[in-house]
């Protein structure tokens, strides 16, 4: 049964989110390869729909087209969309729990929004259900919320008061409807251990990554290298042209989804090595929203 499914002893590392929905999907439509990976794909593609919605928010309607379109090559996409694990429901919840609280602390039509203050609170539990790293992701979010908090100078207390009560609000039921899980949770995290697995290096994480999310793992890594190279040229130098003051801000924001939760898992990785692009698979929508 579904109640069953985070004490199973395969779920040693893992929340029971996606395995839930499998469960229900299973139910629906059946159990044969074709439609268990069919769920995958579905999610797969509400994500490409999500991040083009996304990249016309950001920048308009072409921005969409070409985020849209980076996302629908993408090779780890087209990969993950194809198999039965968690990671397009990560990134496809991932994605809209940025895209939620975007609305809420850039989108000046709905910063007293509350209907996307509970939608940002819903899709980001459900990013907490279905993996554990979604803890780099609310870093970031949490500094995207201090800086909406602080970076206007003339606003009256009683709207910093609204922010703070809407940032604790948002913190707090979080934390409420993630409960259930926040022990088995915190037992599976801090049990966990492989002794055979060694930190990677700096140099090998970051290029790793890169063409991971660019290029793809089934390319030779050192004949992709000059086409790694030309594509963070490709992405830095675009930025610089197209940086202005109006563009500053998104453009930052973008770079620490991307950045700040990667940086993270790094320092972890440190200590409890575990290493794998695909659990990251929650920053790639601002890597193709910054291309």
């Amino acid at each position: 049964t579904i109640n069953q499914i985070p004490t199973l002893p395969g779920m040693d590392v893992h929340p029971p989110g996606y395995f839930a929905a499998l469960h229900v999907w299973m139910d629906w439509f059946g159990r044969s390869e074709f439609a268990l990976r069919y769920l995958s794909l579905v999610l797969s593609l509400l994500t490409l729909a999500s991040l083009i919605r996304f990249g016309r928010m950001v920048g308009g309607a072409r921005a969409g087209l070409w985020t849209g379109l980076l996302t629908a090559l993408s090779p780890c996409y087209v990969a993950y969309a194809q198999e039965v694990r968690m990671y397009a429901m990560l990134t496809c919840l991932a994605a809209a729990s940025v895209y939620y609280l975007w609305q809420l602390c850039l989108h000046p039509d709905n910063q007293n929004n509350s209907k996307v203050l509970i939608a940002y609170i819903i899709t980001t539990t459900l990013t907490l259900y279905t993996h554990y790293f979604t803890i780099f992701l609310l870093c970031f979010e949490n500094l995207l919320w201090l800086m909406w908090f602080v970076r206007e100078q003339g606003l009256l207390w009683r709207q910093r008061l609204k922010r703070l009560g809407y940032w604790v609000g948002a913190q707090l039921a979080m934390l409420l409807l993630f409960s259930p899980q926040l022990r088995l949770a915190s037992r599976q995290v801090t049990t966990y251990a492989n002794p055979n697995l060694n930190p990677p290096t700096l140099l090998y994480y970051i290029t790793h990554n890169w063409q991971a999310y660019t290029l793809g793992l089934t390319f030779n890594p050192t004949q992709a290298q000059p086409y790694l190279w030309a594509l963070a040229l490709l992405l830095v130098g675009g930025l610089v042209f197209y940086l202005r003051p109006s563009t500053i801000g998104p453009v930052a924001v973008l770079a620490g989804w991307f950045v700040i939760p990667l940086t993270l898992y790094f320092v972890v990785l440190q200590s409890r090595p575990s290493y794998q692009p695909r659990y990251m698979m929650l920053i790639t929508p601002a890597l193709f929203l910054l291309f």
